[in-house]
């Protein structure tokens, strides 16, 4: 309270009275639901008819979401059923955000990494995003409002209980998508240089470079005085690839074809840099050999554009140097030499290194990393060569497994099918077999050859023992499936439904199917299919809406989940779908 005055209120505390002011009508969830099924089967279907019906299923998805008690399913289903209004049903968007907002902002925003530490006591090399950790939702949210209302961003930023360096990064990432609104993304491109600076950042800046270079330069003269202020080295390392791109610091950013460096912003940098670099060296109880190789590697470039530094840096150079053992400057100065190798001679060095290897752990953790590489290159068949070497069983499998899965993909949208279908079926995991079979269905138009692929699908699910997995797995079928036989598909899709009540399942797609390789020095993870199932299941009661032309089989479906937030997510969906069935009605009676 303020002495004197008013209650003041926060964008989060207003937020709950977004939905209820929105003037919408208040009928019970299961009758409402028993009226939009009875219209349609009496035959109510003319455009205007769906269109109604439409908004009274947006209305009951709206309803059917506040049951959910869980703040961050509630947020995630508010986040996702905006995005499905927002085209349609626009005057729903803004309560859906801000009940969302108003869920998130009583949560810390705690990412996987911090998490997975906090759980296992170390820093994890491989984790997995959720699409409930708190941080993935607030971004999900700031791109919906963003392209909805840019206010709203800069309203509840404050609200957002993050990190500067994470804000910035979030801010930057979604600057770089705003292609059509030239306020928003200044909007944005202000809000993300006042937080800590971050690879996003840098390609920002980049783009900028381009489109509007005088801003750029201002922008980062602004980033670069914040960081220096600040004493902020990994903002500076970042800065380091825009002053002067190319440059091989410990934050490096990838470019192709370097354009070359500004005279003046290397100058002002390189000394920037330094003087954060000698106040760190002094400081650290022990020397960190990242200070090392950002003298080594700036050096060069001192020469050129600042020589009065290069004094300067060659004293702290033989002070970092007596600070350090020899074993540690030898490892910065390999780690220098191997980003600069070329791939297909790195593969090559480590299957030698692999032969030679001591032991069978060793020899694994080459010889994955080899057949990662080759698969970085699209090289699928060097790369499952290289896997099938891999000795650890558990290891090799992963390895091929994932090889198979990228390839499947990439062949189908090449419409190279027989092979598409060749490496999905190589694959040892249901539930990456059904994603992988997923995307083979999605091109094939042989309905024999898919009734064919479908059937031995289905086979290898039936063998999981977790029902969620299964469940999963029967979803992804649904959408490619619907396209051949509508009524297999809502027999997959009302048999993932019961899964996923039996298990009590959410919409966490990073759980059985991810893949989690660690060998060592080596590790890589990666989710196959869609960390969040909101699309697959968008997907699935689109398609079942499509299929129907009675419209009468995708709400029925929508009422067998048990979860309120699933459950309003698909009613969402097939409410946008009589939606945009009602617009082509109209436009084809015109």
């Amino acid at each position: 309270m303020v002495a004197g005055g008013p209650e003041k209120r926060s964008a989060a505390s207003e937020a709950s009275e977004g939905g209820e002011a929105n003037g919408h009508s208040k009928i019970p969830t299961m009758r409402l639901a028993g009226l939009i099924i009875a219209a349609l089967v009496l035959g109510q279907v003319e455009p205007q008819d769906v269109e109604l019906q439409g908004r009274l299923l947006f209305e009951e998805a709206e309803l059917t979401l506040r049951r959910e008690s869980d703040p961050v399913r509630l947020a995630h289903g508010a986040i996702v059923i905006a995005g499905l209004a927002k085209d349609v049903e626009g005057s729903r968007v803004e309560p859906l955000l801000r009940m969302a907002a108003q869920a998130l902002s009583k949560l810390e925003v705690e990412s996987a990494l911090e998490r997975e530490r906090k759980r296992t006591g170390r820093v994890p090399r491989v984790f997995f995003r959720s699409p409930y950790d708190v941080d993935v939702l607030w971004e999900k949210w700031l791109e919906q409002a963003v392209g909805f209302r840019v206010e709203l961003v800069r309203e509840f930023l404050p609200e957002i209980r993050g990190d500067e360096r994470w804000k910035g990064s979030v801010l930057s990432r979604i600057a770089r998508s705003v292609k059509d609104d030239d306020r928003a993304r200044r909007v944005l491109v202000e809000l993300s240089l006042s937080q800590a600076i971050s690879f996003d950042t840098v390609s920002l800046l980049f783009e900028l470079r381009e489109k509007d270079p005088e801003l750029g330069r201002t922008l980062f003269r602004s980033a670069l005085e914040r960081a220096l202020r600040q004493g902020d080295l990994e903002s500076l390392y970042w800065l380091g690839a825009y002053a002067i791109p190319g440059v091989n610091l410990p934050n490096r950013f990838p470019l192709a074809d370097p354009p070359a460096p500004d005279p003046g912003l290397s100058r002002v940098y390189i000394r920037a840099l330094v003087d954060v670099l000698s106040q760190v060296a002094f400081q650290a109880p022990r020397m960190p050999t990242h200070i090392y190789r950002a003298l080594v590697n700036i050096r060069p470039h001192a020469e050129q554009f600042a020589p009065e530094i290069v004094p300067q840096i060659d004293s702290l150079l033989t002070f970092v140097v007596s600070r350090l053992s020899p074993e540690a400057i030898q490892a910065a100065e390999r780690s220098d030499l191997e980003r600069a190798t070329p791939r297909p001679e790195k593969i090559e060095n480590l299957e030698r290194a692999a032969q030679r290897a001591k032991d069978d752990k060793a020899h694994d953790d080459l010889m994955a990393y080899a057949a990662f590489l080759a698969l970085t290159d699209r090289e699928c068949e060097r790369a499952l060569s290289l896997a099938s070497k891999i000795k650890d069983r558990t290891t090799r499998f992963e390895m091929q497994d994932l090889i198979n899965f990228n390839a499947a993909v990439e062949l189908s949208g090449k419409n190279q099918l027989d092979h598409a279908e060749t490496h999905a079926l190589a694959i040892e995991h249901p539930e990456r077999l059904a994603v992988a079979v997923a995307s083979v269905l999605q091109k094939l138009n042989d309905r024999t050859r898919a009734d064919a692929l479908i059937a031995r699908t289905q086979a290898r699910i039936e063998r999981l023992q977790t029902g969620g997995a299964k469940g999963r797995a029967f979803l992804y079928l649904v959408g490619p499936v619907l396209s051949f036989d509508a009524e297999q598909g809502r027999f997959l899709l009302s048999r993932a439904i019961h899964l996923f009540n039996a298990t009590k399942a959410d919409l966490n797609g990073a759980v059985d199917s991810v893949i989690r390789i660690e060998t060592g020095e080596f590790a890589i993870g990666r989710v196959i299919g869609s960390y969040d199932l909101a699309s697959v299941v968008i997907e699935a009661f689109t398609k079942a809406t499509e299929s129907d032309p009675e419209l009468v089989h995708a709400p029925s479906l929508a009422m067998m989940w048990e979860s309120a937030e699933i459950r309003a997510i698909a009613q969402a969906a097939i409410a946008r779908s009589f939606m945009e069935r009602a617009k082509r009605g109209a436009d084809s009676i015109r």
